[in-house]
């Protein structure tokens, strides 16, 4: 097992510096606000009677994210969606935001040239490629992320603030500056606490990734607000530490999963589940999360409690993500893999291309 605390080990294997993206994440919701300086949206947007996300990969969780935050603030129905088509109530009372970092995500680019046909209200973000092309062809409003050099899975605040200041300029949401400002002060907080040089015994993603490492991670939360962010562990893990991982949510997991476990052959040491914890979840959700646990913890290598930060919600789903983060980053160095190569992904789409 690689030693963690060894910056000149983690240097060896970090080969693409993924390491200095991480330190990054606090200011791209600051960056974020620059970016939407010169987008105009046209008046009859504000008339929009529903929301549809459309993304894949790194560029949809945004869209998960902004649903589970948006769940009690907003009236209009909103849907992500991760296909190459819409579902056929889309219409010109949709608002339909196209999101691709990359700008080349086939399953996107066909998911506004549907929405071009039935007359949704567009909105396009992204870094370039034919989706900014296309936008600009049809005077779409688009947020042009200037900074396309780096994996969608690290440029989240990019692809995920510009949704959330969209639908504030629209009127569909209120969102105070003290929540902003709040969320980037616990990210940048956070960073300090979990970075490189910070040694694993005061550095909690540090001790989580040593706890997990071998292990496979399953990741519960609750499904209210944090179901997004259990996924962005799930993702985190699979891409940066080449690791298999899982994520379910309460109450759900209790109508299915639980059942999984009560098998004769499923006392294996080789399960670690990590508890995302928050201080929003109800009596009744706590009393759950721990009968839960108490039915299947001789089952698991063990169990890890995870706790958000912060006041507001937004800062405290926020810290969670950044927290996994981490956690990816460094069960990555333990497993001894680059972190931001994705030879598969990369492999696949260029045989979908062929």
């Amino acid at each position: 097992m690689n030693n963690i605390d060894d910056v000149k080990v983690i240097e060896k294997i970090d080969k693409l510096k993924m390491r200095e993206l991480l330190r990054e994440f606090p200011y791209q919701g600051t960056n974020a606000v620059d970016l939407m300086e010169n987008v105009k949206l046209p008046p009859e947007y504000k008339e929009a009677k529903n929301i549809v996300i459309s993304g894949m990969g790194g560029s949809s969780v945004g869209g998960d994210l902004l649903k589970n935050f948006l769940r009690d603030r907003i009236k209009l129905p909103l849907v992500v969606n991760r296909s190459y088509t819409l579902p056929s109530w889309v219409n010109k009372d949709t608002l339909l935001v196209c999101v691709s970092y990359s700008g080349n995500t086939e399953e996107t680019l066909n998911t506004y040239k549907i929405g071009m046909e039935k007359g949704c209200k567009l909105v396009v973000i992204s870094s370039g490629g034919e989706l900014t092309n296309l936008a600009k062809k049809d005077s779409v409003p688009t947020v042009l992320i200037t900074d396309n050099k780096i994996p969608p899975r690290v440029a989240f605040s990019y692809l995920f603030f510009p949704q959330l200041f969209i639908l504030r300029m629209l009127g569909f949401i209120k969102i105070e500056d003290k929540e902003l400002t709040e969320t980037i002060q616990t990210l940048e907080n956070l960073r300090k606490e979990l970075d490189i040089n910070v040694p694993k015994n005061e550095n909690s993603a540090k001790k989580i990734a040593e706890e997990i490492y071998k292990t496979i991670p399953l990741i519960y939360t609750t499904s209210d607000y944090m179901e997004a962010v259990g996924i962005r562990w799930k993702t985190q893990i699979n891409e940066n530490s080449k690791w298999p991982a899982y994520s379910v949510f309460f109450p759900e997991l209790d109508h299915n999963e639980i059942m999984g476990w009560e098998g004769h052959d499923t006392s294996i040491a080789g399960f670690s589940l990590i508890l995302l914890k928050d201080k929003g979840e109800s009596e009744r959700m706590i009393k759950r999360i721990n009968i839960t646990c108490s039915l299947i913890e001789e089952k698991l290598a063990q169990i890890i409690e995870v706790y958000s930060k912060g006041d507001g919600l937004l800062a405290r789903m926020l810290s969670l993500l950044y927290i996994g983060d981490y956690v990816s980053f460094y069960l990555a160095m333990l497993n001894g893999v680059e972190p931001i190569e994705v030879k598969s992904i990369m492999t696949l789409k260029r045989k979908m291309n062929e």
